[in-house]
């Protein structure tokens, strides 16, 4: 199967698109722990240095945060900022 946000379809990591879908996990109630059990499924995903995804996690709080703040910012950006900063502070704690 292969999944295509088409919104922000762009050219990355071959793990970057499960790193994504474990917020959505979250953000629709799983744990982190479980949301990245599900992500090392995914070869690249478990690959992948812990570094750079904590890194990733905390680009990604920030650019929620970013979205959210923008007066075009859809109803869900607030709860998807939330959530990524879960995921970060879960990763760099």
């Amino acid at each position: 199967m292969r999944v295509i946000d088409w919104a922000w379809s762009a050219r990355g990591a071959a793990w970057i698109d499960a790193a994504y879908v474990v917020v959505r996990l979250m953000h629709e109630g799983h744990t982190p722990e479980a949301a990245e059990a599900w992500a090392m499924h995914v070869p690249a995903f478990a690959k992948a240095p812990d570094r750079v995804i904590d890194a990733f996690a905390a680009k990604l709080s920030g650019m929620w945060e970013f979205i959210t703040r923008s007066p075009r910012a859809r109803p869900h950006s607030r709860a998807l900022a939330d959530t990524a900063r879960e995921w970060a502070r879960y990763r760099l704690d």
